[in-house]
């Protein structure tokens, strides 16, 4: 793992317009603000641990006021049933309200667990139906990874999703860099749009080439859509 302010020159200069945080490293929100500033970079989101949230709630929405982070997200949970699911959900949406208060939206990051059916839905279904200002994050790798259509899912919870990852399986469900497997992003794209998707995020989480080209291979790729 690269230092955060590599990470941030890389994003940039692929012609990246912003990035999602999974750590400040040890930047004060003014610093990371006037670092983004500088490079030009959007904070479009950032992930805040389930623990980091329960901790200290009201820290976690003033760093992102400060820093000027357009969304927050949690990036997951133990899930090992539906009374759980529905008990952190609502937690969840306490998260979102406060986060919502200062004008920020607030998701929740799935990976396959939350696909796992219970009670005759999903507990990522349950998660949603038992909400109101919790969004999803909706990471499109582990959604069909665990089986699931992610547009029809889409369709299920109209203007529910705030950011799509956008994240491309290769053979044996590899992760691989965008445009070089079988996913169709087109598709995806149209169908984020037509939920008012935030924005489309790239993860990547396995490389088949140097990590720093990966970065612009996968801009280049989000160009075309």
């Amino acid at each position: 793992h690269l230092p955060l302010q590599q990470q941030l020159e890389l994003a940039a200069d692929a012609g990246y317009p912003g990035v999602e945080f999974y750590t400040y490293e040890d930047y004060t929100p003014a610093e990371l603000k006037k670092r983004l500033a500088d490079l030009h970079l959007r904070a479009v989101g950032t992930h805040i641990g389930w623990d980091r949230l329960q901790e200290d709630l009201d820290g976690c929405v003033r760093y992102c006021v400060e820093a000027g982070i357009e969304t927050a997200a949690c990036p997951g949970v133990d899930l090992p049933d539906r009374d759980t699911a529905l008990r952190h959900a609502e937690f969840l949406e306490t998260c979102a309200e406060r986060f919502a208060a200062e004008g920020i939206p607030f998701a929740y990051h799935n990976h396959t667990q939350e696909f796992a059916r219970a009670g005759g839905e999903t507990m990522l279904e349950a998660m949603l139906s038992h909400t109101k200002r919790l969004y999803s994050e909706l990471d499109i790798f582990w959604a069909v990874y665990a089986g699931v259509d992610p547009i029809a899912f889409m369709n299920q919870y109209p203007d529910r999703f705030l950011l799509l990852h956008f994240k491309e399986m290769g053979d044996n469900k590899a992760n691989v860099e965008l445009g070089r497997g079988q996913l169709d992003f087109a598709a995806l794209t149209a169908a984020g749009r037509a939920h008012n998707v935030r924005a489309f995020i790239v993860e990547q989480e396995e490389y088949t080439m140097d990590p720093a080209e990966s970065v612009r291979v996968d801009a280049a790729f989000m160009r075309t859509l």
